[in-house]
């Protein structure tokens, strides 16, 4: 009945609620069309023509069940062990599902999250983060749109972690950019995620409703780049009342990209400067955020490792240092980044992990 309900338009959560706690026998709700019962439970009006001109409900089902089967989607309710574990079951009645779900457990769930449209170098960081915190055992979680969501997923993917993706329309409804990435999803044993019925596009709307699911199921939302009018400040929002852990990327004050960044983290979000501050929070192991973590071998890395390891630096004062070209030493820091050996200071500075704060002031 719950599924029927959910796949018509126009028939909300409170609705559904309304309808299913009439005390009417089940049995003769499902068999007869709607227009038989409607007069004895309490719907808004709009709800109430919506199900005027539908069949039974057992034949809305029917469809529904078929539809799913044709297109390799499940049915999943609260409850069911595929479920998000961390997701209200208030905050949708049932999920259409695409993968395993959370049958596959990992040691915390990371929401990355942002503006459609980041700085290219903005994408190489979220990429590289992303990537570090799944190889730690961390599932990311996003909403599969261009942008900062696709290099969550990509990072992910790249660092053979699990990751999920809650979309803004029916799974089968994907683009050609989308398609490719989707299939490296499922092929990876990830999990694609609607609340929206076979045959429903997208709709502005629909990412307002989506973006609150993205929060509801993890332990910890990063923003990692919004500007003021981001849709990713809804999924701030729900992480807030949710009383999940914010975190937001600090972004340089006068650059437009990264207001509302700037702006969560005058409110309640704690500022995230490396992947290990998710880490952390997240109580990951060490041995699983630093596992197979060789000591670098190039020469460059070791001498960058070395250089670090006595205080912060900017890339120029290394690239100066070392007799090396700018472009190289932020290439290498980067990969010195996923192996969690050295972090930005958020200041444009860089430093070896571990090292104190105060032996950073005293050695300059």
């Amino acid at each position: 009945m719950t599924a029927a309900l959910w796949s018509l338009a126009g028939v909300g959560v409170h609705a559904i609620h309304t309808i299913l706690e009439s005390q009417l026998p089940l049995e003769k709700m499902l068999e007869v069309p709607p227009a038989a019962w409607l007069g004895k439970v309490r719907v808004r009006p709009a709800v109430r023509q919506r199900l005027f001109k539908s069949p039974a409900m057992a034949r809305v089902a029917e469809r529904l069940e078929g539809d799913c089967r044709r297109l390799g989607q499940i049915q999943v309710f609260p409850g069911d062990s595929a479920w998000p574990s961390r997701l209200p079951a208030n905050f949708a009645p049932m999920l259409f599902l695409k993968g395993r779900g959370d049958a596959k457990r990992a040691l915390g769930k990371v929401a990355i999250v942002g503006t459609r449209h980041p700085e290219p170098g903005a994408t190489d960081w979220i990429r590289r983060w992303s990537c570090a915190i799944a190889e730690a055992g961390v599932a990311v979680v996003s909403g599969g749109a261009m942008g900062v969501d696709q290099a969550a997923h990509e990072g992910a993917l790249q660092g053979s972690g699990d990751t999920w993706a809650f979309l803004g329309c029916a799974i089968e409804l994907r683009s050609a950019s989308q398609r490719a990435l989707w299939s490296r999803i499922l092929d990876s044993g990830g999990s694609l995620f609607s609340q929206f019925p076979p045959g429903v596009s997208a709709r502005p709307a629909h990412f307002v409703r989506r973006n609150p699911l993205i929060a509801g199921a993890c332990d910890v939302v990063l923003v990692a780049r919004a500007p003021r009018k981001s849709g990713a400040l809804y999924t701030a929002q729900a992480a807030v009342a949710l009383g999940r852990v914010l975190f937001s990327v600090p972004g340089e004050p006068w650059n437009p990209a990264a207001e509302g960044c700037n702006n969560l983290l005058k409110q309640k979000a704690l500022p995230c400067l490396s992947p290990q501050d998710i880490l952390e929070t997240l109580n990951v192991p060490q041995s699983a955020a630093a596992k197979d973590v060789p000591s670098p071998k190039d020469p460059l890395a070791r001498a960058l490792i070395a250089r670090l390891g006595k205080h912060s630096t900017d890339v120029d004062r290394l690239a100066i240092e070392l007799e090396c070209d700018p472009a190289t030493v932020r290439a290498r820091l980067a990969d010195l980044e996923i192996d969690g050996l050295v972090e930005p200071t958020g200041t444009g500075d860089w430093r070896r992990v571990g090292t104190p704060a105060a032996a950073e002031r005293s050695a300059r």
